[in-house]
């Protein structure tokens, strides 16, 4: 059960009712099931200070936390973040369709040294939107990650527009290789849009019609 900081005080009832009796009742019976379970339960919440506050129930947080296992922030585990990196990158260049070689040493060492409010979400994140705007077959490098991490201050509304119309334009042409350049099969992927809607996105963004003989 992820985040149980945030289940609801009625949940959180029938919840502690399934773990003190081992029995549940499915929506629509008139009778009670045995069960037989294991409650594995996470949180990035201070569980002890909710119970104070009234907010989770205390009954249940001494049900649930006979053991309990707690895993220091990603920036406290500064060897975990190549190994998780080159595994986003592996899912994410699988699940786009476009292959990418690697990290360079400078973008290893950015992704290394930031220290990761967001944790494993945020560096899952940000792989995703670097191999979405690298070109199929390079390099990711410490330039693709332009703009995270800083103060937003420092981020101004036209490089924010610029920066998303990169993304959309690499992700059009990502799916139209994928598609063989079928843009009605495009249009289909890119959220079930209509082939004119993609042919004139494709000319605001300056993406050619047709494939480069080059190609």
């Amino acid at each position: 059960l992820d985040e149980i900081g945030d289940v609801s005080p009625q949940m959180q009832a029938k919840m502690l009712r399934a773990i003190e009796t081992g029995e549940i009742r499915r929506v629509g019976d008139t009778i009670a099931r045995p069960v037989n379970t294991r409650f594995i339960s996470a949180t990035n919440r201070d569980l002890q200070a909710a119970v104070e506050q009234g907010t989770f129930r205390r009954d249940l947080y001494y049900r649930l936390n006979v053991v309990s296992i707690h895993i220091p922030p990603l920036r406290e585990r500064k060897g975990d973040v190549e190994i998780l990196a080159h595994i986003f990158l592996s899912r994410f260049a699988r699940k786009l369709g476009k292959p990418v070689r690697g990290f360079t040493r400078d973008a290893m060492q950015y992704l290394v040294s930031h220290p990761w409010p967001g944790n494993v979400r945020q560096l899952e994140n940000e792989i995703e939107k670097a191999i979405t705007m690298v070109e199929q077959g390079a390099w990711i490098a410490s330039k693709h990650f332009r703009g995270f991490g800083e103060p937003e201050t420092t981020i101004s509304v036209a490089s924010l527009k610029e920066d998303l119309k990169r993304i959309e334009r690499a992700r059009i042409i990502s799916i139209l290789e994928r598609c063989n350049w079928n843009k009605t099969h495009a249009a289909r992927l890119l959220g079930d849009i209509s082939r004119p809607a993609l042919i004139a996105r494709m000319k605001r963004l300056g993406i050619p019609l047709r494939r480069s003989p080059a190609a």
